[in-house]
């Protein structure tokens, strides 16, 4: 029979017991409803959870672990243990250890057995604990310096990782051996006596040696060990740092006091240091040379005792060491000085805190400026000098430095009309109001061009200007850049040219007037001209027979001249369409050189017949973008007068050359020659050298027109034509350039 009092007992007593575990027990049926449970949250009692879903008090993800756990216990009987966070309604952390186990009943599962645990301290401190080792860790291997550890025999028991960086080896490589191995020879012994000491005395010791680096060459190092005593046994900790850069600033250091030592003793400047008294201790030559008293009557003396200050300066250096030795920094002072061979000096003084080690001192920098001195007043006298023959000047003139007008004359007002304090108050773009603005654009290339930022160069411009009554007037501007006060600035001069450009223009009319005049005469001389070349013609044709010798002779010479007439007329025309810009040149690709060699062929004819010879030196292709015609004729003018203006049995020489983006053709003969004056004359309308009646064996034939309408030709094409030639009958070569242009 049962007992069931002990029965009813032993649930009190089990109930009793459950109920004051500081775990918290639940039981589950399998879809997760709580049968029992022994203690909840405070907010709810036991009463308000039984029979709920334990899946209602778990967040979302903890839901899905508890329902794979729970299926896998009812259908395997696998027990299971995890650990679980979630979040409190305060927001707060909490993890629990969960341990769930099956209730059997007749060998099967009827309920899941849930033990939470409250872990939340202990996890808090074990964060804690991996945070601390985490943050040491990181601050060891951050360390640029080396830990380490090693045990009275010297064998390493931790190394940081720095060591790969400074020795090669990996700290695995490392752990386990015996440092003295990796010493040099010549340090072991010390360093072992060292080692012997620190655990002897149990004190700090420092010592430096050198270090083997896995590839075999040495690195100088310093080591300082501490001895660490844990209960009966001992260890020596210790800090190994590479030495390299300290041993480079070492010898930088001493370069340095070597290069400063040089610096003072070979500075053209004085320099003395003085103690905080005020007492010299040292000084170099140039303070000897400077002054004229020797290093032993300077050094040693208190600088208020010094003969060459007087007694007012004195005073001021006095208050001026008492600033500097506050931190207060002062500007250097210049001073009167009189010399031990009684010549006076100026000097600049610069007085500075000095801080060597431990130790603090003055510095004195003393400048002779004597002659700088000297230069500023001339200078100063020279400025006065330029002012006033400025003032007078009718030449504008103004000075613009930092953007500012520093100095404007009478003269340049008068040009462009605004007073002189006006000018003075403009700003840059206020400048852009003075010129014209059509030459605007034309202006600030040519600023551009001559902006080269040197001094002495020369930017130069004419352009119209409005002045302020709104006049329009031309001027030319010079500008220069100079160095004024010891700044740079720009010097400019203007010129007022409208009378000149006025009368350019008016010339300029008359010449279209003089060029339109001769074509329309060489148009109605053409007429007549050929008239009477047609009925010469006529005459010889059908009355040949009827005239006699003298008259057909007659008759022919009118035909000659003629056709002398009418190419001086075609000349004529050509340069009058020249001159009024009427000329569009039709440029195509095409073979210069070719070109040169059949205007050659066309005229060694010529030459032969005066015995003369041509020698040619042409590159075989020169391709570029020409007029055909246009430069054939230039050809043609050039090597005709080479062998015309040059006597029988001459040399004429034709060659090309390739220079700086141009061809270059030549055309020299040793012939007659130019003088000085026959050279200005070249290239000018009409301007033909008589030749006739000097006794000069060469055809002195022609209107003087060709060389005049070779230039204009040239210039259309982008070149340039010129001469070159040492005297009467000395030769003379001529040039044309073309430049290389490429499709």
């Amino acid at each position: 029979m049962i007992d069931n009092n002990r029965e009813k007992k032993f649930e009190i007593n089990w109930r009793s017991l459950v109920e004051n575990i500081p775990e918290r027990i639940i039981t589950l049926d399998r879809n997760g409803i709580i049968l029992f449970i022994n203690r909840t949250s405070p907010n709810r009692t036991v009463e308000e959870v039984i029979g709920k879903s334990v899946y209602s008090f778990l967040p979302t993800d903890e839901q899905k672990k508890l329902q794979k756990i729970l299926y896998n216990l009812f259908e395997t009987g696998k027990s299971c243990k995890y650990i679980s966070k979630i979040i409190r309604n305060d927001g707060s952390e909490a993890w629990y250890e969960i341990k769930i186990a099956g209730i059997k009943e007749n060998g099967k599962i009827i309920a899941a057995l849930v033990n939470s645990t409250d872990i939340t301290e202990l996890k808090l401190f074990e964060l804690k604990l991996n945070e601390s080792e985490e943050k040491h860790r990181n601050l060891i291997d951050n360390l640029t310096d080396i830990v380490v550890e090693i045990d009275f025999e010297g064998n390493l028991s931790y190394i940081s990782s720095q060591i790969t960086q400074i020795l090669g080896y990996s700290p695995e490589e490392l752990i386990g051996t015996n440092g003295f191995q990796f010493i040099h020879p010549n340090d072991i012994k010390e360093i072992r006596k060292k080692h012997e000491i620190a655990i002897k005395a149990e004190i700090p010791i420092y010592y430096e040696y050198k270090a083997r680096h896995k590839d075999g060459h040495y690195v100088p190092m310093s080591l300082h060990v501490n001895y660490l005593k844990i209960g009966d046994k001992g260890k020596i900790t210790g800090i190994l740092r590479d030495n390299s850069e300290k041993i480079k600033i070492e010898q930088r250091l001493r370069e340095a006091e070597q290069k400063y030592r040089i610096i003072f003793e070979k500075s053209s400047n004085a320099i003395v240091l003085l103690d905080l008294t005020g007492k010299i201790i040292e000084c170099n030559l140039s303070t000897v040379e400077m002054f004229g008293y020797s290093k032993e009557e300077i050094v040693g003396q208190n600088y208020l005792n010094l003969p060459f200050y007087s007694e007012i300066m004195k005073t001021t250096l006095k208050e001026r060491f008492k600033k500097i030795s506050k931190g207060i920094d002062i500007k250097p002072q210049i001073l009167e000085i009189k010399r031990k061979d009684g010549k006076l000096a100026t000097i600049k003084n610069k007085i500075s805190y000095l801080k060597i080690g431990d130790q603090n001192f003055f510095q004195a920098i003393i400048q002779d400026i004597t002659e700088q001195k000297k230069i500023e007043e001339e200078l100063k006298e020279s400025e006065e000098k330029f002012r006033t023959i400025a003032d007078q000047s009718l030449i504008g003139i103004d000075i613009l430095q930092d953007g500012k007008e520093i100095y404007v004359n009478e003269a340049l007002s008068t040009i462009v009309g605004y007073p002189i304090e006006e000018i003075r108050n403009w700003k840059p773009r206020d400048y852009h109001k003075l010129i014209h603005s059509e030459d605007l654009k034309s202006v600030f290339e040519s600023i551009a061009k001559g902006q080269d930022g040197k001094t002495g160069s020369i930017i130069g411009y004419h352009c119209r200007i409005i002045t302020k009554k709104k006049k329009v007037k031309w001027v030319e501007v010079l500008a220069k850049l100079i160095m004024f006060r010891g700044k740079r600035a720009i010097l400019s001069s203007t010129i007022d040219i409208t009378a000149k450009m006025e009368a350019e223009q008016k010339l300029k009319e008359i010449n279209q007037m003089k060029s339109e005049l001769l074509r329309r005469t060489s148009h109605e001389l053409k007429t007549p001209l050929v008239s009477i070349k047609g009925f010469s013609d006529l005459l010889l044709r059908l009355h040949y027979n009827k005239l006699d010798t003298d008259v057909i002779s007659l008759i022919d010479e009118i035909k000659q001249g003629c056709t002398r007439l009418e190419n001086l007329i075609g000349d004529i025309l050509k340069t009058s369409e020249l001159d009024l810009g009427k000329v569009q040149l039709k440029k195509e690709m095409d073979d210069l050189a070719f070109l040169i060699r059949f205007s050659i062929k066309e005229l060694r004819a010529l030459a032969e017949i005066r015995n003369q010879i041509i020698e040619t030196n042409i590159h075989d292709n020169l391709i570029t973008k020409f007029e055909k015609e246009r430069i054939h004729e230039v050809l043609g003018n050039l090597i005709t007068n080479a062998i015309k203006y040059t006597p029988p049995k001459g040399r004429i020489k034709i060659q090309t050359e390739i220079k700086n983006g141009f061809y270059i053709v030549s055309v020299n003969d040793n012939g007659i020659g130019f003088t000085k004056k026959e050279l200005s004359k070249l290239f000018t309308q009409f301007g033909k050298i008589e030749r006739f009646g000097q006794g000069l064996d060469v055809i002195s034939e022609g209107s003087g027109l060709g060389l005049f309408i070779s230039k204009k030709i040239i210039e259309l094409h982008g070149g340039e034509i010129w001469v070159d030639s040492e005297g009467r009958n000395k030769g003379s070569t001529f040039y044309f350039s073309l430049p290389i242009i490429k499709d």
